[in-house]
């Protein structure tokens, strides 16, 4: 073979190599991310009493809207009981109707506390704040609510609402509230919250009340998006109003009105199922106190989608559940102890290797001695519920010993564990937009003591039965099977990369450049002399 002949059999094969490496910094390292990298050792992770996140969650009611399907008094109840929330939140009425009080202490009757915001009745601009005094002899004639009340709210978003002196009158109003509140023997124990405001950049204005309130206050809606760190930061700027108390955010959500064009962009009722569930776990992780959804059910049956205030709701308008409440009542089940009287681990030894740089986890412990370990990823699903499961990133669990069992629910898909696994001390499976726990019993195999009793659920795919590690390749988490929404995706695209990491891949392709060039005027010179 002739010099020149080998220079462009040369030249050739550097161009299909520098195609190569240009698909592989294309391809953004896909195969890279896809892969593990190296599950730390276990060891020893303090746990949460799973009552504790049950404790956190809550959604808006608004009983006093008689011209809404709010009016249903045995219906909502049931509904709420059902759903296993412990909190609601109730916009207090001037005049509440008759059987007002009466549907509170109810509630309280099957464990479910109110949190009364007051001041700033109604959404109409150019309103007048009540007056402390008659909320507070409104609330003095009704005996029923000492005792189901837990909590009195300040005027909600009067900085929309209020004119230009909103945060003097703002002010004014919780100082006298809370005076009101202190100064009243009915309410000894009831939590003074501080005033939520629309804005977020309108805490300066309203300034420091720390000494009118026992917990600060936000509202955080993420536009159609998935959660990704709203609640940390919401809480740390609150300490703006409220120091360093406690926080609660009294309203986030989502709407399903897919045809509206307001300012909270939509998702539908599928894709909310996948949030919602995540959403609480995001805020408890975050320390926020106490994450009140909005709201319980949709006020009207607006059939065109249009809008945005009608579809909060985890129920339709004729009280049939959506996707939502259903995917949140299996994730309240199993955090509900129910009527376990025993101790609740205080601890566990497990660690785990994600691929997903978002990745997230909860571990919470249970009574009857089992185990949650919850984990979710900040990614988005498209507002269609179309799907690409090449978003689904591999996920490896260790436990420092073998375990018993272990039950892997995802709610927003089943009300069964998708898969049981049986002496066990090793997990993989793909994490993607489902929020996934793993129930498990931390007793040796072999145990002598009664098998891990069931989660009550209702109904739903059976699991299938594992008695033993999942076999290589084997997806304990069941990714595969997404018959409420499709697979999944992202809604949004991915961050771009930074500069730092795309240096060496640039560097890489001008390296191959510069080989190419030379090899080519190589091959040219060569034939030059030949010619002379």
């Amino acid at each position: 073979m002739s010099r020149a002949r080998r220079s462009v059999h040369l030249f050739a094969a550097t161009l299909a190599a520098l195609a190569l490496l240009i698909n592989a910094v294309g391809c953004g390292g896909q195969a890279a991310a896809a892969s593990i990298r190296g599950t730390p050792a276990p060891a020893p992770q303090t746990a949460t009493p799973a009552a504790a996140f049950l404790d956190s969650v809550g959604v808006n009611t608004h009983l006093g809207y008689t011209n809404t399907p709010y009016a249903q008094s045995a219906p909502v109840q049931r509904a709420l009981q059902e759903l296993g929330v412990r909190h609601v939140r109730e916009n207090f009425p001037v005049r509440p109707p008759a059987g007002y009080a009466d549907r509170i202490a109810a509630l309280a009757g099957v464990g479910i506390r109110t949190q009364l915001t007051v001041g700033a009745v109604g959404r109409k601009k150019g309103q007048a704040l009540t007056p402390v005094a008659d909320v507070m002899t409104t609330i003095g004639s009704m005996p029923q609510l000492t005792g189901p009340v837990e909590a009195i709210e300040g005027p909600n978003e009067w900085d929309i609402r209020g004119g230009s002196d909103w945060p003097q009158q703002v002010r004014r109003y919780q100082e006298t509230l809370h005076n009101a509140v202190r100064g009243d023997p009915r309410m000894t124990g009831v939590v003074v919250v501080a005033p939520a405001l629309s804005r977020r950049f309108h805490r300066a204005e309203l300034g420091n009340l720390d000494p009118y309130v026992d917990w600060g206050n936000n509202h955080t809606y993420s536009h159609g998006a998935p959660t990704v760190g709203e609640y940390a930061d919401e809480r740390t700027k609150e300490a703006t109003v409220s120091g360093g108390k406690p926080v609660v955010t009294t309203e986030t959500g989502y709407t399903s009105a897919v045809r509206a064009t307001d300012q909270k962009p939509p998702v539908t009722d599928a894709v909310a199922a996948v949030y919602i569930p995540r959403l609480f776990a995001a805020a408890f992780r975050s320390g926020t106190m106490r994450t009140f959804l909005y709201e319980l059910l949709d006020e009207r049956g607006e059939q065109g989608l249009t809008d945005e205030e009608a579809h909060f709701g985890l129920l339709y308008s004729d009280l049939t559940p959506k996707p939502a409440y259903t995917s949140l009542q299996r994730l309240l089940g199993l955090v509900t102890d129910g009527d376990s009287t025993g101790v609740a681990p205080s601890s566990f030894s497990y660690s785990v290797g994600s691929a997903a740089a978002d990745h997230h986890e909860l571990l919470l412990s249970r009574r009857d001695g089992t185990l949650l370990l919850v984990m979710w990823r900040d990614i988005a699903v498209d507002r269609l519920g179309r799907g690409d499961d090449a978003r689904q990133l591999p996920i490896e669990v260790k436990f420092a010993r073998p375990v018993s069992q272990v039950d892997i629910h995802r709610p927003s898909l089943s009300a069964p564990p998708v898969t049981t696994l049986h002496n066990v001390a090793d997990i993989r499976g793909n994490l993607g937009a489902d929020l996934v726990v793993l129930r498990i019993d931390p007793r040796a195999p072999g145990s002598t003591a009664e098998p891990m009793a069931p989660v009550p659920h209702g109904g739903g795919r059976s699991a299938r039965v594992l008695l033993g590690p999942a076999a290589a390749g084997q997806d304990a988490f069941g990714t595969s099977a997404r018959p409420e929404i499709g697979r999944v995706t992202f809604a949004h695209a991915p961050a771009p990369a930074s500069h730092g990491d795309l240096v060496v891949p640039v560097l890489a392709v001008v390296a191959a450049l510069v080989v190419a060039v030379g090899v080519v005027f190589a091959v040219v010179r060569r034939r030059r002399r030949h010619s002379s």
